[in-house]
């Protein structure tokens, strides 16, 4: 069965109420479907103004230049622009002008580095999430 577009749109649509959307029932009917829902904290816009600048990124620099006819054309292209382009190429200015990829090498060598620098004795906890935000050097 093919999708258009108009139905891709209806899923994605943004509900007016956020007391809807993380009502009990709508979290369970969610799980059902294997989606997962993403709030921030109360009086946090931070996540949005990231998913905001996403979506703006995505539709200037793929959507609107792709010309998508079906639900099809859209899973088969968007996976290859985040992967190949957004996090591989494009350089991010919240990222000190790195692209995802480059940003993660770069940790993931100072980690090695770090790790290295204690001895092959050394027992390390792992802080996963300071790991993925380290300080600014």
């Amino acid at each position: 069965m093919k999708h258009s577009l108009n139905d891709f749109t209806k899923l994605l649509r943004r509900l007016v109420e956020s007391a809807q959307y993380s009502s009990a029932r709508f979290r369970q009917a969610m799980q059902a479907y294997g989606l997962i829902g993403s709030m921030s904290a109360v009086g946090n816009p931070y996540d949005n103004a990231q998913a905001e600048s996403f979506m703006k990124t995505l539709k200037v620099e793929e959507v609107d230049l792709t010309g998508y006819e079906t639900f099809a054309d859209v899973t088969a292209r968007l996976p290859r622009f985040i992967v190949e382009i957004y996090n591989a190429k494009r350089m991010h200015s919240a990222l000190t002008y790195m692209s995802p990829n480059q940003l993660e090498a770069e940790y993931a060598l100072r980690a090695l580095e770090f790790f290295t620098s204690l001895g092959p004795t050394a027992r390390v906890h792992i802080n996963l999430a300071k790991l993925a935000h380290p300080p600014k050097m």
